[in-house]
Formats: C-alpha cells, sequence, structure tokens
C-alpha cells in the first residue's frame, strides 16, 4: 500500500501545547468556582470536554460558556505553543523519504527505514 497522506494530530503530538492548556485552564476553572492541580491537568490534558467538565463538577449545561471562555483564552496563548524539539526532524525525514521514495512506509505503524524509527523514538 502506497500512502497519499500523512495526517498528525497536532495538540500534544507536534506543538507542545500543555503550557497553554495549563495557563488557560487556570484562568477559567474560577469562573466555574473549580481549581486545580498540576495532576489535575496532566490528566485532563487528553480528555474530551465533555470529560474535562465531568472532572471539574462542572455541570453540562455550561459546556457552551465553558467552551467560549477557554476558546477565548486559547486564541490568546497559540503564538506561545512551541513544536516539540523532535518534529522537524521527523517531518523533514519523512518529506526526504517520501521524495526518494514515493511512499512514507506500508503497513499501519510501520515506518519506512531503521533510521526513522530511531528518530521517531
Amino acid at each position: 500500500m502506497t500512502y497519499k497522506l500523512v495526517l498528525f494530530d497536532i495538540d500534544g503530538t507536534l506543538v507542545d501545547s500543555f503550557p497553554s492548556y495549563k495557563k488557560v485552564m487556570r484562568i477559567i476553572l474560577p469562573k466555574f468556582n473549580s481549581a486545580t492541580t498540576l495532576e489535575q491537568l496532566f490528566q485532563t490534558f487528553p480528555m474530551t470536554m465533555d470529560e474535562t467538565l465531568q472532572e471539574y463538577s462542572i455541570s453540562q449545561n455550561k459546556i457552551d460558556i465553558f467552551r467560549n471562555y477557554y476558546q477565548e483564552e486559547l486564541s490568546k496563548q497559540k503564538s506561545q505553543e512551541n513544536l516539540f524539539s523532535h518534529t522537524t526532524n521527523v517531518l523533514t525525514l519523512w518529506i526526504e523519504l517520501f521524495t526518494e521514495t514515493g511512499e512514507f512506509g506500508r503497513g499501519s505503524g510501520n515506518f519506512a527505514s531503521d533510521k526513522d524509527k530511531e528518530i521517531a523514538r
């Protein structure tokens, strides 16, 4: 199988978005009479919005208000997010591999070369 498209999740995969998440949550949670710890933030970071609201005991009927506050504050943080140190190297290597071979690799989760595996680690 030859792949024509590679799709990546960005938040927490290519971009270190946790610092922005932490800052935003510490700003908006008090508006919902809720507080957080660093441990809770690590726990809720990969959760869906519904799961996060449940974790912080925020009523589901406030999801739109929460989402609006979250998006408003997050938009102020986006310029502060950074790529993980490995992101540029891995993407550059994949582009080089594609240029040389015309494909990214075969099968789910397989890499095109041992060199690619090593960089991805």
